[in-house]
């Protein structure tokens, strides 16, 4: 049987919690290109096999030596096939949700299905240069898990706390449950405390880490459990090349409401990682406590806009960029250079 011979070839996977599509989509050069076969799979080992096997068949019926496999990063259920393609030695790589949406965007792809999107998918590992996806470290993966843990410690600590206030202040107060409710806080604070100082354990066993991590907390009000929820969600800012898909990805970038004469309200998306925008909060509160340009960044936006929140958002922003700058830099933050681009700049405007 003769063999076709293609340019590229790409396999798109849209995944979700249990099961995912995959499309095989081959360049035939001329800005042409054709669908091969199209499937559905569960998302586990064994449909990971029957998946493989599938590919295979199919690639092995052409001729091609740049072969893509391209997945959306989906939270944690995208990692155990990344992980899986990664073992077999072919190329992997993972995009951002917003890299996806503006891809199928740009493609004229109004519809959503998840045959649909696994086709999109496929295109856009043809059409893009990608990187190829490197797998979290064993540290980042410790640290990704000990930080949503601590996450969900608090949140539970915070809903006791605020049940046994509701008690206090109620009328003839059960005081059986009254008791269990406080040695179930003393319980929680108990596990936050040794967890945190897991996190800062792991951190330090990891030289590398341990010295960036402490490039971040150099900003006034970024703490090593900041640090570190940012580092683990973001996997060291791996998948990120530019600010832009960074604020993206939190859900911090910005969705104008606008048409003709009518200005509706601009805010973020919050389309993002909500771990990233939940720690960045009580930072932002504390970055404003210094001169600089967190504070005249602040400053700005609430004399624009009248309204604190929107100015404490902006600082988020700022620090996430921040961070992200620092990281790949190497660098401590010189709060003297700040102060100084923020002076020149109001020399500038007066």
């Amino acid at each position: 049987m003769k063999k076709h011979s293609y340019i590229q070839m790409g396999l798109g996977m849209d995944i979700a919690k249990s099961d995912f599509s995959a499309c095989i989509m081959v360049f035939e050069g001329k800005k042409k290109y054709k669908v091969l076969a199209s499937s559905k799979f569960s998302n586990t080992p064994s449909g990971f096999e029957k998946y493989w096997s599938w590919s295979q068949k199919h690639l092995g019926k052409h001729d091609c030596e740049d072969i893509e496999y391209l997945m959306e990063a989906t939270g944690v259920y995208h990692e155990n096939l990344a992980w899986f393609l990664y073992d077999k030695s072919v190329k992997v790589v993972v995009a951002l949700p917003s890299q996806a949406k503006d891809f199928m965007k740009g493609e004229g792809i109004r519809s959503k299905t998840d045959k649909i999107d696994a086709q999109g998918l496929a295109k856009m590992v043809l059409v893009k240069d990608l990187r190829a996806w490197q797998p979290i470290s064993s540290s980042m993966q410790a640290l990704r898990s000990l930080t949503r843990h601590h996450e969900t410690i608090q949140k539970d600590l915070t809903q006791s706390r605020n049940r046994l206030h509701a008690l206090d202040y109620s009328h003839n107060p059960d005081k059986f449950v009254a008791k269990q409710l406080k040695a179930q806080i003393k319980f929680l604070e108990k596990q936050r405390d040794q967890t945190h100082d897991q996190i800062e354990a792991t951190v330090k066993e990891d030289e590398k880490l341990h010295e960036k991590i402490k490039h971040l907390t150099s900003i006034h009000g970024v703490g090593l459990l900041t640090a570190a929820v940012v580092v683990a969600e973001t996997n060291g800012f791996e998948l990120f090349t530019s600010e832009k898909q960074l604020t993206s990805y939190a859900g911090y970038d910005i969705v104008e409401n606008e048409s003709g004469t009518r200005k509706g309200k601009t805010k973020i998306s919050k389309q993002g990682n909500a771990h990233i925008r939940r720690i960045l909060c009580m930072p932002a509160f504390n970055a404003i406590n210094v001169e600089g340009v967190f504070l005249n960044l602040y400053n700005r936006v609430f004399e624009r806009t009248k309204e604190k929140m929107k100015g404490y958002t902006a600082v988020q922003r700022k620090l996430l960029c921040m961070m992200y700058t620092l990281w790949k830099k190497d660098e401590d933050f010189d709060y003297s250079i700040n102060n100084k681009t923020v002076e020149e700049q109001n020399a500038l405007l007066h």
